[in-house]
Parts: structure tokens; C-alpha cells; sequence
């Protein structure tokens, strides 16, 4: 093993990955859809309090 900072991936390339990983794709998707949703929350808390 080489010196240097204990980066993420070093640490972790010996343990199981817990479940599996999701396709980027999906990633982006979810990501969108809940800062969707996040945001009309925030806007119907707004528009209630008028």
C-alpha cells in the first residue's frame, strides 16, 4: 500500500458494498423528483401562511 491520505475508495475497497449500487440514470432521477417535490412543499408552506 502506498503513503499518502486515506482517500474513500482506499478505505472502502476491501469492505462488501452493502446492497447493490444504482445505475446513474436512476440516480439522477430520484435526485430530480425529490428536489421537485421538495420544492412544492416549500411552496405550498408559503402560500399557506399568506
Amino acid at each position: 500500500m502506498t503513503d499518502g491520505p486515506l482517500t474513500l475508495g482506499r478505505r472502502f475497497e476491501g469492505t462488501r458494498a452493502i446492497g447493490k449500487e444504482l445505475p446513474m440514470e436512476l440516480t439522477a432521477t430520484v435526485t430530480a423528483i425529490m428536489a421537485i417535490m421538495s420544492f412544492s412543499f416549500l411552496a405550498a408552506v408559503i402560500l399557506g401562511m399568506i
